[in-house]
């Protein structure tokens, strides 16, 4: 054995603790450069899974000036596209959302649709039934809830046949509860209501009085 190892050998046999301490911080720091990077792979790939379950893998067209509009002549053009699969028109607003037993404001996601949402948007219907060309024709006062939000607003899950009280402009109206849904998963659902606004979907026309809307989802093949 050579000079410089047998010295090595003595230093390290004469600083046991200094040396084990090294070895157990070097050890440290690396496995925690794993971890670190083994969470943000899941995190990245739980995100995106999260955002397909919604159907947001497709494509959004918007418009850009407040005087535009976006109405069924666009829906037609855009659906004869080579590989676009649906078309959904969306209307898409914020407003405060009561029970019938409390003045206590909830703010939610109001999502303006019709019947061919849930073909672009991933739902989970819980209960009831989803928006149909009757209540869009009719511009019927119902609404679907998310499960998250009736729990908020009447502790179960079940509220079908309930009525919920929306703010639509100036005014607020009272809208039946037809359906409830679940949007997203375990990330999604943990969220809703504590970092974000929950969601409320009604019929386009019944939301604004209009037959115009601001945003085309469009599932691609």
């Amino acid at each position: 054995m050579s000079v410089k190892l047998k010295y090595t050998v003595k230093c390290l046999l004469e600083n046991r603790l200094r040396f084990v301490l090294t070895v157990l911080s070097i050890s440290v720091g690396v496995v925690s450069i794993l971890i670190v990077n083994t969470i943000s792979t899941f995190g990245v790939s739980a995100v995106s899974t999260e955002l397909e379950s919604l159907g947001m893998n497709g494509l959004i067209v918007h418009r850009e000036l407040s005087s535009a509009s976006l109405c069924d002549d666009e829906v037609e053009k855009i659906t004869a596209v080579e590989g676009v699969e649906k078309v959904a028109p969306v209307t898409v607003n914020t407003s405060e959302v009561y029970d019938n037993f409390s003045s206590t404001a909830t703010s939610s996601i109001v999502w303006g649709v019709d019947e061919s949402t849930p073909d672009v948007i991933s739902f989970e219907i819980l209960y009831g039934r989803f928006i149909d060309k009757g209540d869009i024709k009719a511009n019927n006062k119902v609404c679907i809830i998310d499960k998250s939000l009736a729990n908020e607003l009447f502790s179960r899950d079940n509220v079908v046949g309930k009525s919920v009280k929306l703010l639509c402009g100036s005014s607020v109206e009272e809208f039946e509860v037809v359906g409830v849904v679940q949007t997203g998963k375990g990330i999604m659902q943990s969220l809703m209501g504590t970092y974000f606004p929950a969601f409320l979907y009604v019929p386009y026309t019944a939301f604004n009085n209009s037959a115009d809307y601001d945003k085309l989802f469009l599932k691609i093949n």
